[in-house]
């Protein structure tokens, strides 16, 4: 009987089918929620902009494979929401399905959520190399200097799919985990979602604490990181293109 290759595109069809997903049949954490707001733009005089275009998706499960642990997961997908499904799925298992330790989690935490962000990510690159050939190839059939009114003029199936691949291609997502083991927290991020750590001092006073670092262009090791790569920062833009600051 024929097997599905690990890892190959039938396996993650199979795994992450994004009409449902393999999260959902986890234990869901009773005592906590997941609370929606309107994301919106607003200008400097509070006046409210055009909707941003996100899908966020959420993720608080249970697991227990030698010792319980909870996983808890925002993930603000830009540009439609399938590459925040994609991460979702993608560190549930990397975290949930790995090898957590039973014992000293604190020294393994930081290596095990960094590298299930570098897989993570490393996969889903995989995933869209096809794509990326695709576009260079469409690339490749038009004259080289050609304007983009002339070549929507002459090519217009050409520019017509460099569009589409162009829409697909510039999805993405922010992360933010929380992994709650053996009465000890563990936090993680990557982008501007941010977790907040609310709990009461002994004045029994709420207290608000950010444990996390917004990865933006107002960090300036963002900027060096950014910068180290190659990339051109100047007046709140990459390389000429306007960020989009989203939180």
């Amino acid at each position: 009987m024929p097997t599905i290759l690990e890892g190959g595109p039938e396996y993650n069809k199979l795994i992450f089918n994004y009409d449902r997903s393999w999260t959902d049949d986890l234990p869901v954490c009773k005592v906590s929620g997941v609370g929606y707001l309107t994301r919106q733009r607003y200008d400097e005089l509070g006046q409210r902009r055009d909707e941003l275009e996100s899908e966020d998706i959420s993720l608080r499960c249970c697991y227990d494979d030698a010792g319980v642990v909870w996983l808890y997961g925002l993930f603000n997908g830009h540009n439609g929401g399938e590459t925040a499904r994609f991460a979702r799925d993608r560190i549930a298992a990397e975290i949930l399905l790995g090898q957590l330790p039973t014992t000293e989690m604190d020294q393994a935490a930081k290596e095990i959520i960094q590298q299930s962000f570098l897989s993570v990510e490393g996969t889903y690159l995989e995933t869209i190399d096809n794509k990326l050939l695709q576009r260079a190839s469409l690339l490749l059939q038009l004259p080289e200097g050609i304007s983009h009114y002339d070549a929507y003029q002459q090519y217009p199936q050409i520019i017509e799919k460099l569009k589409e691949l162009e829409e697909e291609l510039s999805c993405g997502t922010g992360a933010s985990i929380a992994i709650l083991k053996n009465n000890r927290l563990y936090v993680a991020n990557v982008g501007e979602s941010r977790v907040l750590l609310c709990k009461t001092d002994k004045d029994d006073v709420l207290r608000v604490i950010q444990p996390t670092v917004d990865h933006n262009l107002k960090n300036l090791d963002e900027v060096m990181r950014l910068t180290n790569l190659g990339l051109k920062i100047a007046d709140g833009k990459i390389n000429g293109w306007i960020i989009k600051m989203n939180c």
